[in-house]
């Protein structure tokens, strides 16, 4: 079903529980039919960094194989809230580093 950039936004807030917003220097490749993922180019990683992603991740993650080639890079790192066990057994790779998040009503006195 085809949906507008701003549906598919609301989309995302929904699924990820967190605000849409780009950073500076993210991009986004969006579809109607298929959903929209953000992207930085990491040269010194030689990577294509995906830090949001919603709709057919099967298609995304073709399409960003593609990307990756046509930029003579290596790799794409993605980022994701739930267990990346589940991607990995999908789409292959490994996990590389953790974020750590800290809200400041949370944060010890140090």
């Amino acid at each position: 079903m085809k949906k507008s950039l701003e549906e598919w936004i609301e989309y995302y807030e929904e699924k990820s529980q967190s605000r849409f917003r780009l950073s500076k220097g993210e991009k986004i490749v969006f579809d109607e039919e298929k959903g929209f993922f953000s992207y930085y180019i990491v040269p010194e990683r030689e990577a294509v960094e995906i830090p949001k992603m919603v709709g057919e991740g099967r298609y995304w993650a073709k399409e960003i194989r593609k990307m990756v080639v046509a930029l003579g890079l290596k790799k794409a790192l993605f980022f994701t809230k739930r267990n990346p066990a589940t991607w990995i057994r999908t789409y292959g790779g490994r996990v590389y580093g953790y974020y750590m998040e800290i809200p400041l009503e949370e944060a010890k006195q140090i």
